[in-house]
């Protein structure tokens, strides 16, 4: 597992980096101390298993392990560096174990793991492009291992594995789709 921090010189990320999770450009190395990324002018970042996403002014921007495709960028292929996905403009974001979720002006996209649900569009499917789920005018969204969960202006809706009751909804049911 692995760490990031972003104040005002850069982001950091420190811990284990097997799978380019440290964003360095290298695979295989284990940081004790917090090392400079190749992330420029991060304002905000979420991290996922093994995988960490971060947008600036330029967009969004995942790197670690891929083979989901939570990167975000068509690709289920691990990458040691930042490398631009194809979510615009995020105003939220967040991860879950395997999947990435983010907020722009045209709505909630999920991508990578979804065999549990997680990703909201009706599908169990993985998918390495964020998709366009099932929330609308989500004003706060947060994700857990196999589940996604965002507010509206009409209360909490949740979605994904829901065996043990995590979705709040009174049920162990999974659900493809948001489920007040």
């Amino acid at each position: 597992m692995n760490a990031c921090a972003i104040n005002t010189t850069g982001m950091y990320c420190w811990g284990v980096g097997d799978t380019g999770e440290l964003g360095n450009g290298s695979t295989g190395t284990t940081n004790e101390f917090p090392t400079k990324n190749l992330m420029t002018a991060p304002t905000t970042m979420t991290m996922g298993y093994r995988y960490v996403c971060a947008a600036n002014s330029s967009g969004m921007y995942c790197w670690g392990e891929g083979n989901n495709g939570q990167l975000g960028n068509g690709s289920t292929i691990d990458q040691k560096e930042p490398v631009k996905s194809h979510m615009t403009n995020p105003a939220q974001m967040t991860s879950g174990g395997y999947h990435t979720c983010a907020v722009n002006t045209s709505g909630m996209y999920c991508w990578g793991r979804g065999a549990e649900g997680q990703i909201g569009n009706g599908s169990t499917g993985d998918t390495a492009y964020p998709t366009l789920n099932q929330m609308t005018n989500p004003t706060m969204i947060t994700a857990g291992d196999h589940y996604t969960c965002a507010t509206n202006s009409s209360g909490m809706y949740c979605w994904g594995y829901g065996n043990n009751g995590q979705l709040g909804n009174g049920s162990t049911v999974s659900t493809e789709f948001p489920t007040k």
